[in-house]
């Protein structure tokens, strides 16, 4: 094996490990922005009742 060729292995090699890690990168981030939008769908569906008891228990008056 000549020293060009070890070069170029080593080369695809790197360019390997650069791809997965970006590949791996999107998916991470992908899944933080998919978290984010559950969370903010959540916290819209969200309402604040208050009530007043009245009718010595029986009722709620909002």
């Amino acid at each position: 094996m000549t020293l060009a060729e070890v070069v170029a292995v080593a080369g695809v090699l790197i360019a390997a490990l650069t791809l997965w890690t970006n590949w791996s990168d999107h998916r991470a981030n992908e899944a933080d922005k998919i978290a984010a939008q559950s969370s903010a769908a959540r916290e819209r569906t969200k309402i604040d009742l208050s009530a007043i008891v009245q009718d010595g228990g029986n009722t709620l008056l909002l």
